[in-house]
C-alpha cells in the first residue's frame, strides 16, 4: 500500500517560470548592467546556480555570485505575482490529504521562497519539504536531499512514490529505490521524459487522482 507521495514543485504542482524569468532579467541588469538578455534553453529542474551557469557560461564566479545574490533579494521580497497552481492541483491535494496520504515536497527551489509560495497559494498541506539548500553551505543534489527526506521520516521505499516533471526527478526517485510518476505537462520535453522510463505516466498532474484509489488499496 502506498502511503507517502513526494512531489517536485516547479513544473509539477506550480508554474513559476514567468516570475523566474522576470527576476533573472532584473538581476542581470542590476548586477551587471546587462539588458534585454534572451533567456532561453533553461535546463528543466535546475537550481538557481545551474540556471545562471547555463545561461551565461562565460561569467566569472564573482559575477555569477552577484547575479545570484540580487536574484534572491528580488525574488524573496516579491509576491510571486505570476506563479500559479496548475489546474486541479488544489483539489487533488485536498483529496490526497483526505485519503490519509503523507505529502512531501522535494525541490531544487530554495527553502525560503518555497515556503512563501506554498503559503501564498494556500497549499501548506505538506508534512515536510526537502530542498537543495537543506544543509547551509553544502548544496545537495536531488538524489541526496531526497534520501535525506526518506531517512528523516523512516519511509518505506515500497510505500513511497516520487512525482515530477523532469528526467532529474525520475533519476532521483530511482536512485533511492522509489517508483516514479512522470507528469508530461511540465517543463521537460515530453519525448525526453518518456525515455526516462517512469513507472507511471500522466498527461496532467490532476490526473494523479485516477491512481489514488489503486494506491490506497495496495
Amino acid at each position: 500500500m502506498i502511503k507517502n507521495l513526494i512531489f517536485d514543485l516547479d513544473g509539477t504542482l506550480i508554474d513559476s517560470s514567468h516570475d523566474i524569468v522576470r527576476t533573472l532579467k532584473l538581476a542581470y541588469e542590476k548586477a551587471l548592467g546587462l539588458k534585454n538578455l534572451e533567456l532561453t534553453g533553461f535546463p528543466p529542474g535546475a537550481s538557481l546556480g545551474e540556471l545562471i551557469t547555463v545561461l551565461t557560461p562565460n561569467l566569472s564566479k564573482t559575477d555569477q555570485e552577484r547575479v545570484i545574490e540580487i536574484f534572491k533579494q528580488i525574488y524573496d521580497s516579491g509576491s510571486f505575482p505570476q506563479t500559479r497552481l496548475f489546474p486541479g492541483v488544489y483539489e487533488m491535494l485536498l483529496e490526497l490529504k483526505g485519503l490519509n496520504f503523507n505529502l512531501f515536497i522535494a525541490t531544487n527551489k530554495r527553502l525560503a521562497p518555497t515556503r512563501m509560495i506554498l503559503k501564498k497559494l494556500n497549499i501548506e498541506l505538506f508534512k515536510d519539504i526537502a530542498t537543495f539548500d537543506l544543509i547551509p553551505g553544502s548544496p545537495l543534489s536531488k538524489p541526496e536531499f531526497l534520501k535525506h527526506l526518506l531517512t528523516k521520516w523512516e519511509m518505506d521505499i515500497n510505500q513511497t512514490i516520487m512525482i515530477g516533471d523532469t528526467v532529474q526527478d525520475m533519476v532521483a526517485g530511482r536512485y533511492n529505490g522509489l517508483k516514479t510518476v512522470a507528469v508530461f505537462s511540465g517543463y521537460e520535453d515530453p519525448e525526453v521524459l518518456a525515455k526516462s522510463s517512469p513507472d507511471y505516466k500522466l498527461d496532467h498532474i490532476a490526473d494523479l487522482s485516477n491512481l489514488v484509489k489503486l494506491w490506497s488499496q495496495g
